[in-house]
């Protein structure tokens, strides 16, 4: 498996998501002045179960006002103003905890991030795989206390990418939005990130299939098909842009 991988270190660029020296894909561009974001509709998909995350997105005019996701209450994402550091919260209604990345993330470049969450153990962060095939940070933080549903952390348990659900936009593209049901472990977390950033997708990652997979290839229209194991799609509001040079 390694010398595979390292045979096409061609795709990646130390500390970013990927050079797009090949061919490019689509993906969605949000407009913070226009309002413009995603949006999954209570999905009810994340509860006391382990799972994985991992999405890649660019802030497209700057540093936004608020981070890339907000997955219900209980699982979210804060951008710092100024340095572009991620501060990720994780918590039930009754317990939470969280970390801050150590890395700009809003420096306008195309980022990856991987997270996996065992439910009893630990919450891990992979953030930009780089072509020597570690990360550009690797965080990790204990969530045992955590044993509650994420809905109860709050009324609102609709997914968003691109907006904090109240007032705030990001200003983001987005592209490669996936969930596993499963705390992934860390080799398969590298596999996952390699094969998004050379193009081979997360279809089945160690025989897994996601429960949701939004690739955003469609390249029009205002919903993204889920190419996971659920039907929830992805729909997108005030007319996002389709661009493309996504994530290949």
């Amino acid at each position: 498996m390694q010398s595979t991988l390292v045979k096409h270190n061609k795709f990646f660029k130390a500390g970013h998501a990927t050079s797009f020296d090949t061919a490019k894909k689509y993906a969605v561009s949000c407009d913070a002045a226009s309002s413009e974001y995603a949006r999954v509709p209570d999905p009810g998909l994340i509860t006391t179960g382990d799972f994985s995350f991992t999405m890649s997105f660019r802030y497209n005019n700057g540093i936004g006002s608020t981070g890339p996701f907000r997955i219900t209450d209980g699982f979210n994402c804060r951008i710092h103003w100024s340095a572009g550091t991620l501060r990720t919260s994780f918590g039930d209604g009754i317990n939470s905890t969280g970390f801050d990345s150590n890395n700009n993330l809003g420096d306008g470049e195309w980022h990856t991030i991987v997270m996996t969450f065992d439910r009893d153990g630990d919450m891990v962060y992979y953030e930009d795989l780089k072509a020597d095939l570690t990360f550009e940070d690797t965080i990790t933080t204990d969530i045992s206390s955590v044993t509650g549903s994420l809905e109860d952390a709050g009324s609102d348990d609709d997914w968003y990418f691109g907006f904090d659900g109240t007032a705030r936009y990001s200003g983001i593209d987005i592209d490669q939005i996936a969930v596993f049901d499963s705390s992934l472990s860390a080799f398969y977390a590298l596999t996952a990130a390699y094969r998004l950033l050379s193009g081979k997708g997360i279809d089945s990652i160690g025989g897994e299939t996601p429960i949701c997979y939004w690739k955003c290839n469609e390249g029009t229209g205002n919903t993204v098909a889920n190419d996971g194991s659920e039907d929830d799609v992805l729909q997108l509001y005030n007319t996002p842009t389709w661009i493309t040079d996504g994530v290949i």
